[in-house]
């Protein structure tokens, strides 16, 4: 089953309005890496699953320093920070209906999420939210 539309690049990320520092502070390492077609870049894109980063952006440690970018000096205009929270909103659920489609094969091939590969979940910064929730 392919489950690409579960993770989300970093372009997609500086569109949801998130910043490298952003990236850097609240999720780290990505949970995939994406091949490309270019010759020159050996690693690939940077991927984060998609739950992962709702729950960063729902945590109030991310929407204080979220906040803090917008004050530092950032040139965000009110209609951008408007399309960046459409953009946040326009994959809301994607993670759900995903499961919910899951048949008992898929759900008894692993029952895993997508990051967790064969190597189990990896402890990034979001899950620390999610545990001290």
């Amino acid at each position: 089953m392919d489950d690409s539309h579960l993770y989300l690049e970093a372009t997609h990320l500086v569109s949801r309005g998130w910043t490298r520092n952003l990236v850097e502070r609240f999720l780290g390492q990505p949970d995939r890496w994406l091949p490309v077609n270019h010759w020159a870049n050996y690693q690939g894109k940077r991927a984060y699953f998609l739950e992962r980063v709702q729950q960063v952006e729902a945590s109030e440690s991310f929407r204080e320093a979220f906040e803090r970018s917008l004050r530092k000096g950032r040139r965000v205009s009110r209609e951008q920070l408007a399309e960046f929270l459409r953009g946040r909103e326009a994959n809301q659920d994607a993670v759900n209906r995903w499961r919910t489609s899951l048949t008992d094969d898929d759900k008894h091939a692993g029952g895993r999420r997508p990051e967790q590969g064969g190597g189990g979940l990896r402890r990034g910064p979001a899950a620390r939210i999610q545990d001290s929730a």
